[in-house]
């Protein structure tokens, strides 16, 4: 399963997860790894950091379980015995890049803001794969909605000022 010949069945996932289409994208644009509105230290001071949704959670490890699982079941080197209930890997270093792949799936084509109770909350992948959960933070909807206004019209008067 080398790279270049690995292809993942994006949109069958995409409709198989319910509300699927509100949580991944067919693009080659990544939403995980833009600064929408601004960047995460820019929004240090916004986001209410001790707010993780349960809902958001939940579906965030539903979507890396069935990347894995699809990896898992197409590698001949990988398989689900290599992982423990412990959340502790015993892979070679080969399964681990691939194991990895999974969380660049999940970051290529995830939509990471997710709207609930009126909040949006925002998905970072952990850095360390095995043993962290993902960073999810929250802002209220009418915060956000603020923020990105402000970043469009700021956008708005760079690309004026360029012309």
């Amino acid at each position: 399963m080398d790279e270049e010949y690995f292809e993942f069945p994006l949109e069958e996932f995409i409709e198989s997860l319910p509300n699927g289409e509100n949580r991944f994208h067919v693009s080659n644009l990544s939403f995980t790894n833009s600064d929408f509105p601004y960047s995460e230290t820019e929004m240090e001071d916004y986001w209410e950091s001790e707010n993780r949704n349960e809902i958001v959670f939940e579906e965030y490890s539903e979507e890396i379980k069935y990347i894995r699982n699809f990896i898992f079941k197409n590698d001949e080197n990988i398989s689900e015995n290599n992982v423990n209930k412990t959340k502790k890997i015993v892979l070679n270093r080969a399964s681990l890049i691939k194991y990895a792949k999974a969380y660049n799936i999940w970051d290529k084509y995830a939509i990471p803001n997710r709207l609930y109770e009126n909040k949006v909350y925002r998905i970072w992948t952990p850095i360390d794969l095995v043993s962290e959960p993902p960073k999810i933070k929250s802002l209220p909807l009418d915060e956000f909605i603020r923020l990105v206004a402000e970043k469009a019209a700021e956008n708005k008067r760079l690309m004026d000022k360029q012309f």
